[in-house]
């Protein structure tokens, strides 16, 4: 790690992984650094400069946006690097704002069930504290390698939002840095009794530091359950088949399950509150599942996690009513690429496995999509290798915006952001109305 002169402002930089080019991210060590680097691309920019800022925290997750070309710290950029809209990208990161030997928590309020922290503080650090006053921070999202910043701009939620909703529906307030010139803005509140205003923290939830770097955010937690199993079915035949029997414990009302997804044709249920409750779900499940040894324990929602988890894959977004139709049409298509299911209350996502898409993308276009409902899906790509670009520019030339949502995200984006310093969104194509 070296300190280097990116710009007019002295800053120490260091070399992450990105898209599998090793690239400068800045850390600036206070939130006054942080608004300098910002005033000098905005001056930058103005000049004619090509550069533009994008945010992340440890970059775990940096798999989930769009290829970017991390320019060189001298004002031009490398050769042979990805381009992002035609733009060279300024990384910075926020995670040395937390002080070396701090955790980065504001302020902790085991009474009200709140919890403060830095966007720099590291996801593992907030998860021991909380749990220590009898709370869990919600949805899981990933264990470890993240910042509690990263995942809220990345809209990370994990197998625990059937139960939780998404992240963003936990968060009570955040202080944010956009590009403009003055200093942090703060919306919503610490505590969920004080939460006023406009959600605006709701909108950079997700939004992946396209509008703003997230500095501090405010979450609302959730009781550690008295009791808590993760049970795994033996694998079904096939991947219809795994879906078929989750969606009837969906619509039996038997079970009120804090996950509920498929992997790899076995189906996965957790599910917790208080003993009594839990022991009669499990029985329950048990007599209609042909099942493995149920884990019980304080680890039983990590262990599913971690079995949810998928580096690469193309997902489909459909409503619960419509994912045996998309199932069927994926197993059809290309058997064995439905990796897994993650099933809502109100929506189900099915992920394919985009190792095996590379060889056989087209038949995703020619005979799956096409035999859907445009209006009832929504296809999105998470993939963190290096030929993400290759894989994205095919799902970009065949699967196309409404124009009324491209032009709304482009005018979002701009009101927020006027000068363009951020790094724009990964906009999809715009519908081109018949002539």
């Amino acid at each position: 790690m070296t300190t280097s002169s990116f710009l007019d402002t002295a800053v120490e930089v260091a070399e992450i992984e990105i898209h599998g080019t090793s690239s400068p991210v800045a850390l600036p060590r206070t939130e006054a650094e942080l608004m300098a680097l910002l005033a000098d691309l905005r001056r930058a920019r103005e000049a004619g400069s090509d550069f533009r800022a994008a945010f992340l925290g440890r970059g775990s997750a940096i798999g989930w946006c769009a290829p970017s070309l991390a320019g060189s710290f001298s004002g031009g950029s490398s050769s042979g690097e990805a381009a992002n809209n035609g733009r060279a990208t300024v990384w910075i990161s926020t995670r040395s704002l937390v002080p070396d030997g701090a955790t980065g928590i504001v302020e902790y309020v085991p009474g009200d069930g709140t919890l403060t922290a830095q966007a720099g503080a590291s996801i593992e650090t907030l998860r021991a504290a909380v749990r220590e006053g009898g709370h869990r921070i919600t949805p899981a999202g990933p264990r470890s390698g993240s910042t509690l910043g990263g995942i809220l701009a990345s809209g990370i939620s994990s197998v625990d939002r059937y139960a939780f909703g998404p992240a963003r529906h936990h968060v009570l307030g955040m202080r944010i840095q956009d590009a403009s010139g003055r200093g942090p803005t703060r919306t919503g509140g610490r505590l969920v009794k004080n939460v006023t205003g406009f959600d605006l923290h709701r909108l950079h939830a997700g939004a992946r530091g396209t509008l703003g770097a997230i500095l501090e955010a405010s979450l609302r937690l959730a009781p550690v359950p008295e009791a808590e199993v993760h049970v795994t079915s033996t694998p079904f035949s096939s991947a219809a088949e795994a879906t078929a029997a989750g969606l009837e414990l969906r619509a039996s009302r038997m079970l009120q399950p804090r996950a509920l997804f498929v992997r790899d044709r076995i189906l996965h249920l957790v599910l917790g509150g208080r003993a009594r409750q839990v022991h009669v779900e499990l029985t329950a499940a048990l007599e209609h599942l042909d099942a493995a040894a149920p884990h019980h324990g304080e680890d039983a929602l990590d262990r599913a996690v971690d079995a949810a988890r998928r580096k690469s894959a193309l997902i489909i977004a459909t409503a619960p009513s419509e994912v045996m139709t998309v199932v069927e049409h994926i197993e059809r298509a290309l058997p064995g690429s439905a990796a897994g299911l993650h099933i809502e209350p109100d929506a189900a996502l099915v992920e394919m496995d985009s190792e095996g898409l590379r060889a056989s993308l087209h038949g995703l276009f020619e005979s799956v999509l096409p035999a859907l409902d445009p209006s009832a899906v929504h296809v999105s790509l998470r993939d963190p290798s290096a030929d993400f670009a290759q894989l994205r520019d095919v799902l970009r030339d065949r699967h196309v915006a409404p124009r009324a949502a491209s032009e709304w995200m482009r005018r979002l984006q701009s009101s927020f952001d006027p000068a363009g310093v951020l790094r724009s969104p990964d906009f999809p194509p715009q519908e081109v109305p018949a002539s």
